[in-house]
């Protein structure tokens, strides 16, 4: 939580301001991350800590935010997201490629609530043994389930044992800036019929953990089950995405933002109908069977 704004008050926009250098985490990532410090502008309660990542353009940061926000909503175990302001000398070895927000200091980066364990957690990752045994932890939990139903419907291509991380009390699935390849294609198209319908039918070349899933738990996934489950949820994510329409900060640059979270959101409410058909798409189509290290099956 960070005081003045709780992430799951959907009826305002979720912005927060760096005030601490950033320390950057090095887990193998693509993006450039780091921890720091944030705080709502104009609160004078603590700071909060955030692991916090930058990404060139708007289109990855707004599929964050709408994935952390569906996905709350959805109750999959997804961290809080706030967008974050920081200043060029707070993100040590930003790329010198990043253009700030117009004509001001200020660059955008996601922020996600829940922090990432330490770096020493990642030091085995390239371990086969231990990649097996993480997969099998994680497969033995229900949560394993929602995620594989999650990554269908978000049509996440990409994930790995580096994008979900376990607390020591809970799993929680981070990294979605590669999900929903289509949205960040038709985002000025969306009152296009044909663009929308082309969200709906998109499927990702892979799902992992329904791949995981499959070949360790065959008889007692139940993937279906909770597919058929979500598909109810689909009005209560249009709502969500009618609230986000009416987010506002008063900056221009900023606001520009909202307008992309929105119709990622009304993507994933989209496609929510389809969900079981998709789910079971995946179950009868075969793959190629998964080894230990799932990362070559990365694209």
């Amino acid at each position: 939580m960070i005081p003045g704004l709780d992430p799951k008050d959907t009826s305002r926009p979720p912005l927060a301001r760096l005030n601490s250098g950033g320390l950057p985490v090095f887990a193998g990532q693509v993006h450039k991350v780091w921890r720091g410090q944030v705080q709502v502008p104009g609160c004078t309660e603590p700071s909060v800590p955030v692991a916090l990542k930058w990404m060139s353009g708007q289109v990855k940061l707004s599929i964050e935010l709408a994935c952390a926000v569906a996905g709350s909503e959805l109750h999959v175990p997804i961290p809080h997201g706030v967008v974050v302001l920081a200043e060029r000398d707070q993100l040590p070895g930003l790329p010198s490629t990043a253009r700030p927000l117009g004509n001001s200091a200020d660059f955008l980066c996601f922020g996600s609530l829940h922090q990432w364990p330490d770096d020493s957690a990642t030091r085995l990752m390239d371990d086969e043994a231990a990649e097996e045994y993480i997969w099998h932890q994680l497969c033995k939990q229900p949560v394993a389930v929602n995620g594989a139903v999650w990554d269908e419907l978000a049509a996440n291509p990409d994930r790995h044992i580096r994008n979900f991380i376990f607390d020591g009390k809970d799993y929680w699935f981070i990294d979605h800036e590669a999900a929903l390849e289509p949205i960040a294609k038709i985002m000025k198209q969306w009152a296009v019929q044909a663009a929308r319908q082309g969200v709906i039918d998109f499927r990702a070349k892979r799902n992992v953990i329904a791949l995981q899933l499959q070949q360790r738990r065959p008889k007692d996934h139940g993937m279906e089950q909770h597919s058929n489950a979500l598909v109810r949820a689909q009005r209560r994510l249009e709502l969500v995405a009618d609230r986000i329409r009416e987010w506002r900060t008063g900056n221009f640059h900023v606001d520009a933002l909202w307008p992309l979270v929105e119709v990622t959101v009304r993507g994933i409410a989209l496609r929510l109908p389809a969900l079981p058909l998709m789910v079971n798409e995946r179950l009868q189509t075969p793959e190629k069977k998964l080894l230990w290290n799932s990362s070559s099956s990365q694209g």
